[in-house]
């Protein structure tokens, strides 16, 4: 089980969400889980 849960709330930023990810996935520390929310948003950030 993960020490640390990374949460990343999402509403319309998919321009923004690749980076977001990968930023978060550089990091030293990878012992985690990664949680993306989403609200009904309308860019297509699914995609």
């Amino acid at each position: 089980m993960p020490k640390v849960s990374v949460i990343v709330p999402n509403y319309n930023h998919a321009p923004y969400l690749e980076q977001r990810i990968e930023c978060i996935f550089n990091q030293s520390y990878q012992d985690f889980e990664l949680i993306l929310l989403d609200d009904c948003s309308t860019d297509n950030n699914v995609d």
